[in-house]
Order: C-alpha cells, then structure tokens, then sequence
C-alpha cells in the first residue's frame, strides 16, 4: 500500500498535536495539516485549573516550541473549525469555506465543558473551564468576584474553589454527591478528607435549579 499523500487532523489539542508530531518522528513525508478550534498552539490543560488560575504564571505549559510546526513542515490553522466532512469525495470543509482534500483523515476533537439547561444557564457571569482563554477569563472574574458559587466538587471544581479563594472571593461550591471528589478518588476520599481546607462553604446533594 502506497503512503497516503496528504492527512488531515481535525482537532488541535493535545492528540491532534501529538498525532501530527508522530507522523513527522515516523518519517512520513507527505503533507500535514491540523484544523484546530482553539486560536493557541497546543497545551497542556491540567496547569489551566492550577498555576493559571491562580495567577502564578500567564503561560501555559506549550507542547511545542512555538517554531516547532513550521519547521517541521506541519500546517497547524489554529482558531479554525471544520464544518463539514464529506467522506465520499474525502474533503474536509473549514468554517471559511475552504475544502481540503485528504488521503486519511483523523478526528481528535476532544471533548467541551458540560453546560447547565437551567434558566439562566447563558448569563455571561457563567464560566466554564476548559481552554487557556476560559481560565484566563476566570482568573480575571476572580480577581472582581466578592462571591463565587462553584458547581461540582470534583478535581476541577476543588482546585478552582482554591483559586477563587486566594484571590479574596467568598466560595460556595454545590455538589450532588456527599462528599467532594468522591466520584474521582472512590474509598480513597476518606484518606484525604480534612486534610486540604479550601475555605469554602460546600452544599451536598445540592441540585441546581436556576442561576439569577
């Protein structure tokens, strides 16, 4: 089988970028290109909810070097979608309206923040947490907050309460289950319960109906 001439990668997070950088240490000569929602090169997201949040550093943690692509003859368009695949004729369509055909396409979209369908489920005082721009918007809403209400007491929610405590602001954090991080830590939960104090009031079997 002959070595496709040209693949496409839709999706320009961390399995996009790693993809990309795999086919280049493999050898593969033919053409590259990453279509990729976020306007950044790829990063890191665990630091997002961290050192970022906090506002100990203003950078992420890249995953390349900023020269990384071009000199490896990858073409990355971040900050621009796909729109449209079309299997058959084996083109990928982008939100401006350009097509690029592909010998094999990949998909690593990833995944994006779960949203809440309550009224008031769109007010811009609503973050969620998934990208470099939404911590960076968070951190900065932090910075104002005298009062923060954080749903879910899972390792983002916990971490991000923390933050929002060090920047001065009252937390509140709502949490179905009964104890945080339950879901993710299982029995282990017990063993660090009471020994990491966020200072923040924590609702259990809180449900949330509505945000005003």
């Amino acid at each position: 089988m002959s070595e496709p001439k040209r693949i496409v990668i839709v999706g320009g997070g961390l399995a996009g970028a790693g993809a990309a950088a795999s086919l280049r240490g493999r050898g593969y000569q033919g053409e590259v290109l990453v279509l990729g929602t976020d306007p950044h090169r790829p990063y890191e997201l665990p630091p997002l909810s961290k050192g970022l949040l906090l506002g100990n550093v203003d950078e992420p943690d890249w995953v390349r070097g900023e020269n990384f692509y071009a000199e490896n003859d990858i073409d990355l368009r971040a900050g621009l979608s796909a729109t449209r695949i079309e299997l058959g004729g084996r083109l990928v369509t982008d939100e401006n309206g350009e097509r690029h055909r592909y010998d094999r396409l990949l998909l690593a979209t990833g995944s994006r923040p779960r949203t809440l369908p309550v009224p008031g489920g769109e007010l811009p005082s609503l973050h969620t947490l998934r990208s470099l721009d939404d911590s960076l918007a968070l951190r900065s809403a932090f910075e104002r907050a005298g009062k923060v209400v954080i749903v879910g007491a899972g390792w983002i929610g916990t971490e991000a309460a923390a933050a929002a405590r060090a920047h001065g602001a009252e937390v509140t954090v709502v949490e179905q289950d009964t104890l945080p991080l339950r879901a993710a830590l299982g029995a282990l939960q017990a063993l660090v319960e009471g020994r990491a104090e966020v200072e923040a009031e924590t609702l259990k079997h809180g449900d949330l109906s509505a945000i005003g």
